[in-house]
């Protein structure tokens, strides 16, 4: 992977990380993994959101060589790519993109940038914290839910 890191804009990592950390949102009692909530949010951009947002700011979030490793969260990323992006397209992107990891890094950025638009305005509901983490909870049921439906 050529690019270094994972980008969020500053907003996100100086204000929406904070309150996040004081819910203790995975149900931990320490301040959450980056990449964890990065994951989140891009979970939320793409299955309640829908769209991608591109960053206004850029500032870094995890270096990419966390990655390097999990071969699950690398294709994850490229189905996202290859879904939102490739088959959407109609042919205009070519299915070679998928093993461009640049691309594919920008593009999950702007899907979790939407998801973060999204938790900032559950955050500007003023909440109390543990509200907040069971709100934050059934958003992620409901995604869940939405992609895996119970067997009937």
């Amino acid at each position: 992977m050529a690019k270094s890191v994972l980008d969020v804009t500053k907003d996100v990592n100086k204000f929406i990380f904070e309150q996040l950390d004081k819910t203790t949102f995975f149900g931990l009692n320490r301040p959450t993994d980056r990449l964890e909530l990065f994951n989140f949010a891009l979970s939320v951009g793409v299955n309640l959101v829908g769209k991608p947002t591109p960053l206004s700011t850029r500032e870094s979030l995890v270096r990419t060589e966390r990655l390097t490793d999990n071969e699950d969260l690398k294709s994850l990323y490229r189905s996202i790519y290859y879904d939102k992006y490739i088959k959407e397209s109609n042919g205009e992107i070519k299915i070679d993109a998928i093993v461009d990891d640049d691309t594919i890094l920008k593009a999950i950025e702007e899907y979790a940038n939407s998801g973060f638009i999204k938790i900032k305005d559950w955050l500007d509901e003023k909440l109390d914290p543990e509200t907040l983490r069971l709100r934050l909870m059934t958003e992620m049921t409901r995604i869940i839910e939405k992609e895996f439906p119970p067997e009937q």
